[in-house]
């Protein structure tokens, strides 16, 4: 029986959420993975499932338990499940980039990466050095061109060799009080990608920016979120509230060689209210619809393949579903 890990981020209840990312785990077992994430987030907590075979870590709030509404409060997931070795994305095209954890400020940046280089298990480790990034002001929101914005970031790969980038925003230090989870997707045309998960999928786009000087590249950040400030917290001026989940939608310059990746189940969004609306419009935005099933729910394509599973319901499906592995 396949293992698997579920990573979940307590959010506001109400409205459509990014819901879960299933992700296959190669080379390493789901809850080593767990451990991984525990050891290098505070805030996080591996939980066993189903008797050890899986496993569940919970990003609670950090200042003190939850309450008991605060515990029924819906969550997002990333979900591993561990898999034989899949067949590789093409070495000219690129897919997923990665996973993203925001954290409160440089001394938890410095944290995670001690705790990355004394885990030992699988692949995980420091890939890069905590450092200063600079970026130039965005485009949405549109700041003054003379802006620059400070984080620190480090660079960490968790036991199945995973990217995971670990950042925090220098000048807003302590506002993101529980870490905020990222998914990372290379996209061919940038503009399309957020017209549709905006029209199709009614997420916001939280920021768009470029990454120069340090990539080549250009993303906008999309979710569910109030959130005004670039922080892509869950509600404006909840300085306590659970980082929002959301996914970068990022374009290398000079290519258009995108594939997604067999180990990227489908990401998924509940407490969709009319699924069957939003598979017609991810047609009309570039997408396609898959698949409908008699219980409302609906399996589309965004414009460069990713495949997002819309349901009613407040909890992801059981089953989850990739693509074949061969």
């Amino acid at each position: 029986a396949a293992t698997t890990f579920r990573a979940t981020t307590a959010l506001s209840a109400g409205g459509p959420r990014l819901a879960r990312v299933p992700l296959r785990v190669v080379g390493t077992d789901a809850p080593t993975a767990a451990q991984f994430y525990e050891t290098c987030f505070a805030g996080a907590q591996a939980k066993p499932v189903s008797g050890g075979a899986a496993a569940e870590v919970v990003f609670a709030p950090a200042s003190e338990e939850a309450s008991p509404e605060e515990a029924k409060t819906p969550g997002f997931s990333f979900y591993l499940t561990t898999s034989e070795a899949i067949a590789p994305r093409d070495a000219d095209k690129f897919g997923l980039l990665g996973v993203g954890v925001e954290v409160a400020d440089a001394a938890a940046v410095d944290a995670a990466c001690a705790a990355a280089e004394a885990d030992g298990a699988g692949a995980s480790g420091v890939v890069a050095a905590p450092e200063p990034w600079e970026l130039c002001a965005s485009m949405v929101p549109d700041e003054d061109p003379s802006k620059e914005t400070l984080l620190t970031k480090a660079d960490l790969a968790d036991p199945a060799g995973l990217p995971v980038v670990c950042v925090a925003h220098d000048k807003n230090a302590g506002a993101v009080k529980t870490p905020a989870p990222k998914l990372v997707l290379c996209v061919e045309d940038l503009d399309a990608s957020i017209e549709f998960y905006t029209r199709a999928l009614g997420m916001r786009l939280l920021r768009k920016r470029a990454l120069l000087p340090t990539f080549a590249a250009m993303s906008g950040f999309v979710g569910y979120s109030d959130a005004d400030d670039g922080l892509l917290r869950s509600s404006p001026e909840g300085a306590d509230d659970a980082g929002a989940p959301r996914i970068e939608l990022r374009y290398l310059y000079n290519n258009d060689d995108v594939a997604p990746d067999l180990g990227l189940g489908p990401i998924v969004v509940c407490a969709c209210p009319d699924t069957a609306a939003v598979a017609d419009a991810a047609a009309a935005a570039g997408g396609a619809c898959v698949e409908r099933r008699d219980d409302g729910d609906v399996l589309v394509k965004d414009p460069d393949g990713y495949a997002i599973w819309l349901t009613s319901n407040d909890d992801p499906p059981d089953d989850v579903v990739f693509p074949a592995a061969t």
